[in-house]
């Protein structure tokens, strides 16, 4: 998951299948991202930050950023989009994007929910189809979790998830905040990595294995 199409994040070994770019930049800036990930048979999928409430977005905005994530995955070739869906879940529930995505834009491609590691309990997930992932964020530092409190905390997110009515659960493992590979089952769990930027030249084998 890369926030800035600065250069920083463009050697890309390991065994990666995707890469998400961010949409508060545009499309375009995103093209040599993109040409070396195809270079190596890896995709690129579009993703965005669906609204922050605490700063007046609406649901003017969540359809307007929902609109963005289908164009730009059309244009890109691609049947998958990433919306960045948090604690905004507790103003714009899921029925109601489910309703917009699915029925009004007629969006018939797959999409995976970047999410908080713990589900707000009082949202009701069901409305998502049952083949769209979850996609926790699993960020130790922002969570106050420690390196050894790590695996088990992350299935009690992973646990909670299915039970809020996700049948397929992936993590995010933090890259900021001085976090290591080493504080994450690298080998054995499905994941992606935020913000993939701070991965150096040469490291990316070592979160990708």
């Amino acid at each position: 998951m890369l926030t800035v199409p600065d250069g920083s994040a463009e050697s890309f070994t390991g065994d990666i299948a995707w890469v998400g770019c961010n949409l508060e930049y545009d499309p375009q800036q995103w093209s040599s991202v993109r040409q070396r990930a195809a270079s190596l048979n890896i995709r690129t999928f579009p993703w965005v930050r669906l609204a922050h409430v605490e700063q007046g977005d609406t649901w003017e905005h969540v359809k307007q950023r929902l609109a963005l994530l289908v164009l730009t995955a059309q244009s890109w070739g691609e049947n998958t989009i990433i919306p960045n869906y948090e604690n905004e879940a507790e103003t714009f529930s899921p029925s109601l994007l489910t309703d917009h995505l699915y029925g009004v834009m007629d969006w018939d491609g797959d999409t995976g929910w970047s999410t908080q590691a713990w589900l707000p309990n009082d949202v009701d997930y069901t409305p998502f189809r049952v083949q769209d992932p979850a996609l926790l964020q699993i960020f130790p530092k922002d969570l106050r979790w420690e390196p050894w409190q790590i695996q088990s905390k992350m299935g009690d997110c992973v646990w909670h998830a299915r039970e809020k009515g996700f049948r397929y659960v992936g993590v995010t493992y933090q890259t900021y905040g001085e976090a290591v590979p080493s504080w994450y089952d690298c080998e054995s769990h499905m994941h992606s990595t935020f913000p993939g930027n701070l991965i150096a030249h040469g490291q990316w084998g070592e979160w990708y294995r």
